[in-house]
């Protein structure tokens, strides 16, 4: 896991400097705004490595009754985006929806650690 979070973190940080920002999405993405937009994608990606990885795990050791009650787990990992999402949209835009997401999933994330250290 640990060479691979280093790869992953690597090519992150060189996808804005790589990608031919004008050919997707003109000056939309190579102006303003986009930049810092699929930097922070790039980064997004990160955190769904971990969350495949994770939940995978998770779900594998996992019994049938431990699996319902993680359903009301994710109502509240809902609500914690949906608050997550209106924050920070609010005052980042739309960059903030992408960190939204990035709370959501570290939340979730840190729910199957400790479901992981009992398996």
């Amino acid at each position: 896991m640990k060479p691979q979070t280093a790869k992953t973190l690597l090519v992150a940080s060189f996808v804005p400097v790589w990608s031919p920002r004008h050919i997707y999405g003109g000056s939309v993405l190579s102006e303003g705004e986009g930049p810092l937009l699929l930097r922070t994608y790039a980064a997004y990606i990160v955190f769904l490595a971990f969350n495949g990885v994770t939940e995978c795990f998770m779900f594998a050791c996992m019994t049938n009754d431990e699996v319902n009650r993680h359903n009301f787990w994710m109502i509240g990992f809902s609500g914690v985006f949906l608050l997550a999402a209106w924050q920070l949209t609010t005052y980042l835009g739309s960059v903030g929806f992408i960190l939204a997401n990035c709370v959501n999933i570290f939340t979730r994330s840190s729910r199957r650690y400790c479901c992981i250290g009992f398996c």
